[in-house]
């Protein structure tokens, strides 16, 4: 994934708590960061349709957007 991708929860991300308000609603990913140089974890920040800004997500709880 890279900037300007359109995403959507995955199945795992529809599972979370903190992600109940995105099901169903469609972003773009607006930046990417790594939490540190020993763990390695891409963090993916995505602007949401309709919803919220700048949000952090793990890889895991994205998937592509379907046309």
């Amino acid at each position: 994934m890279k900037v300007g991708d359109l995403v959507e929860l995955s199945a795992r991300g529809k599972k979370l708590k903190y992600c109940e308000r995105h099901i169903g609603k469609v972003g773009i990913i607006s930046g990417v960061d790594y939490a540190s140089q020993f763990e390695k974890k891409e963090w993916f920040y995505v602007d949401w349709c309709g919803g919220d800004k700048h949000q952090p997500h793990l890889r895991t709880d994205l998937k592509f957007a379907r046309n």
